[in-house]
Order: C-alpha cells, then structure tokens, then sequence
C-alpha cells in the first residue's frame, strides 16, 4: 500500500464521494476510482458501499480508515523529525476518560474546531490505564487522564484538580453513614480506571470488604444503575451534574486524603514539532489559565 492511496482513500471517505474527493484534491476522479480499485484489489475486499448518491465505508473499509489515519500521521510525524521542520497533521486524535468526555473536552472540542475546521478530530473514549498505552501505541496523538503521569516518553500538563465523591443512589439520602454506604455493591469502569483506583485504595486502608463489584463499560448506564438502586461509585462531582441536573443522584464527601485527583493533558515528547498538535495543547493550556 502506497502512503498517497491511503491519503485518497481517507479523503474519499471523509467527503463521502470520489467527485468530492476529486474536487479537493485536484485530481482526476477517473484516476482515483483507478486507484482505489487496485487497492481494493491488493486487499482483497471492497472498501466502500458504492450508491448514485455517493459512498460509504464497509466494515473493512472502517477498519482500514483507522490505520490510513494513523499511517499518514506518522509519515507526517517522522518527515518533520528528520528534517528537523513542524508540521501539521490533518488529523488528530485525542483519547479521553468518559467523565472528561461529558463535562470539560466538549467546550475544548468546539473551541478547537471553531478554529481548524479543516482538521479531522477522532476522540477514543477510555480509561487513563488505556489512553496512555494508546499514545504510546501511536493510536492517539494526546490524551487527557486522571492521576499522575511518569514516563521518559511522556510529557503531561497538569489542567486542574478533580474533587471526587462518593455516588449514591437517591434511596440513600438519608444515610449519614458513608462505611454503611460501602457495603452496598461497588459500580466501577473497567481495571484502569484512575477512580476505581481511588476507591480501591480507600477501602483497602479502611479495611472494607465490597460486598461485590460490578463492572461497566459505559459511564452513562453505570451511572444509571447508581440511580437505580444498584449500588455506589466514586467519580468527580462535576459528572453529577451533567447527569439529570444532578437529582437522580446523591452524593457523600470522602475522607480529604482521596478526595482530589489531578487531571493532566499528555502527549509523546518526540511530537513536538506536530503543529496540529500544538494548537491544541496550546488550547488546553490557555483554558487552564482561565
């Protein structure tokens, strides 16, 4: 596979049409079609549902998208390391905690996009365990995470301090007893969840016992299933308020030594000269200052 394909490849299935495509990339929409047919070819498999009213992607059309997407970025990222030049990439990919995904990235999101609206954004939803793998992996180009960050590859921003609590369902508004809240079940995102670490240590050096955990993969139907009834969690008082105005919930304060966590903006040290990348880690660090 040739790095020039790939890029018609991702332009066709942004725009949705190989004349779209054509037309942005100045090229012959007969020789597109040409080329995207000897790569179909090479792999074997169709790449998009083709229709009068444009294209759209198969399955492994949407599969290939995403390594076209990071192999182009890469290509991008090492010609500027070895010529020793900036540059900006088309795309950027950004991995995100689910809590950080409902309540503070989607104003960055709007701000950033408000400003390059040419720029294709990927957001990859995640626990923090994850989103650092991931940008390590070059899967994504920064990530935003919970707790501290160390790593000789690594470089973190610190945006602000999270204040957690204790998630209850409403039935319990009336417990004062936050140890008896504990017995309940424990709802917590999968292992690499920065807020399930908290919790966890807090009942480890409390010497509690969860009756049992229950583990979700989405944040809005744990977050459900605290309303419910189902039992108790630990995230940051800012995502209670962005879940039914904050009534079908209830919350408790915990002990002041797990009850703030920093959340950091990382990125890999040898990305400096991605000028997309740039923009919006200048974006973040502007919004911190606010």
């Amino acid at each position: 596979m040739e790095l020039q394909t790939l890029q018609y490849f991702s332009v066709i299935a942004r725009e949705g049409s190989f004349l779209g495509a054509a037309q942005k990339l100045g090229y012959a929409q007969s020789n597109l079609s040409t080329k995207i047919k000897q790569l179909e070819k090479e792999l074997g498999t169709e790449l998009f549902h083709r229709a009068k009213q444009g294209v759209t992607l198969t399955e492994e059309g949407t599969i290939l998208l995403g390594y076209a997407d990071k192999l182009l970025n890469l290509a991008t990222e090492a010609k500027a390391s070895v010529a020793g030049e900036a540059m900006a990439t088309p795309v950027l990919r950004i991995g995100a905690m689910e809590s950080a995904a409902i309540t503070f990235l989607p104003h960055i999101l709007a701000t950033f996009h408000a400003s390059q609206p040419t720029i294709q954004l990927i957001v990859d939803t995640c626990v923090s365990r994850t989103a650092i793998q991931k940008l390590l992996n070059f899967e994504v180009d920064g990530a935003f995470v919970a707790g501290s960050v160390t790593h000789p590859d690594i470089e973190a921003m610190m945006l602000f301090t999270e204040e957690l609590v204790l998630l209850a369902p409403p039935a319990q508004a009336e417990t004062e007893d936050v140890k008896k809240l504990l017995s309940l079940p424990i709802l917590a995102l999968p292992s690499g969840c920065s807020y399930r670490q908290v919790m966890e240590g807090w009942l480890a050096e409390e010497g509690i016992l969860p009756g049992s955990t229950v583990e979700f993969r989405s944040l809005g139907a744990l977050l459900s299933s605290i309303s419910a009834g189902l039992g108790v969690s630990l995230f940051p008082a800012s995502v209670m308020n962005f879940f039914a105005g904050g009534h079908a919930l209830c919350r408790y304060e915990i002990p002041e030594k797990y009850r703030r966590i920093p959340i950091h903006f990382i990125w890999r040290k040898k990305n400096s000269r991605n000028l997309t990348l740039e923009e919006f880690r200048l974006l973040c660090d502007n919004a911190r200052a606010c």
